[in-house]
Formats: structure tokens, C-alpha cells, sequence
């Protein structure tokens, strides 16, 4: 195919139908969600039949929606889709209603990205180097959790009966 998917749906904003050119600006608008639409989920949110997402997507040079999102994969290249766009993809399906697993998807992904933010502190940098020497003189105590902190046996302790 010679053009890419934004080339075509740019061309095809200025069509004569009332359809197609708004088919084409959602899709160039929503373009970071399209992996995730199918033909009748994109036709419900233009308010269109799903017949006619497939005329459209036949239109523009592509055997139906589900070409086109194969297509879709070549354009956006190996780049990896980014974690804010999925949680703002999440966010409007939940609002929307259309899937009730996203919420705790939503959450999950919130956390990792905590995660990662929390790993790029200076407090995790150094709370890394200390479990580093910690491990490499055998010493396993935590200032967080006393639980990993090695416990003495009180039956082998000798206590002075002196003191």
C-alpha cells in the first residue's frame, strides 16, 4: 500500500458523504485507540451503522476494519503504546460503561506506574545500595520490616547473672 492510514483518513475528511469525513476525523482524532476499536464500537461512537464502517474502510483501500487495524500496526511501527494512553483509553471506556474489567485493570496499571515512578527517586536509589551491601555481608534487616531482620534464639542467649 503506497499511503498510509493518516494520509487516507486526511483525504478522506473532505469527502462528499456525511459519513465518511466523520469516520475520518474520530479516527485521526482517536488514532492512539484504534488497536483497541472494533467496527462496531467505532460505528456506535460515530453514530453510524457498522456496514458502514466496512464501505468506508473499503473506501480508503482496505478490505474492511479489521485490514485497516492490521495496516494500523504497520504505521505505528514497533513503538510501544504509552502507559498514559492506555489509561486514558481505560478512563473513557469505564466512563462510557462499555467494559467493567477495565476498572481494575485502571488500578493495577496506576500502581505499576507508581512503581516505576518511585524507582526513579533518589530514595530507591539508595535504598537499593543498602540491600545490595546488605546482601553481600549477610545481614537482612529492614528498616520497613523488622520481620526480615535475623532472630535470636532465646534459648541459646547467655545472660550474665551478674548484671
Amino acid at each position: 500500500m503506497t499511503k498510509h492510514l493518516r494520509q487516507r483518513l486526511d483525504d478522506a475528511v473532505s469527502s462528499a458523504s456525511k459519513a465518511d469525513p466523520a469516520l475520518a476525523a474520530y479516527m485521526l482524532a482517536q488514532f492512539g485507540t484504534l488497536p483497541f476499536e472494533t467496527a462496531a464500537s467505532l460505528a456506535a461512537k460515530v453514530e453510524v451503522s457498522k456496514p458502514t464502517v466496512g464501505r468506508f474502510c473499503r473506501a480508503i483501500g482496505y478490505a474492511g476494519f479489521k485490514d485497516l487495524k492490521k495496516n494500523l500496526r504497520n504505521d505505528m511501527g514497533d513503538r510501544p503504546w504509552l502507559i498514559d494512553d492506555r489509561q486514558h483509553d481505560l478512563r473513557s471506556r469505564t466512563r462510557a460503561g462499555e467494559d467493567q474489567l477495565t476498572c481494575g485493570l485502571e488500578l493495577e496499571m496506576a500502581a505499576l506506574v507508581a512503581v516505576y515512578r518511585a524507582a526513579c527517586t533518589p530514595e530507591w536509589d539508595v535504598e537499593a545500595r543498602m540491600n545490595t551491601v546488605a546482601r553481600l555481608y549477610g545481614v537482612f534487616t529492614s528498616h520497613v520490616d523488622n520481620s526480615l531482620s535475623p532472630r535470636t534464639d532465646p534459648a541459646q542467649t547467655k545472660t550474665d547473672p551478674k548484671a
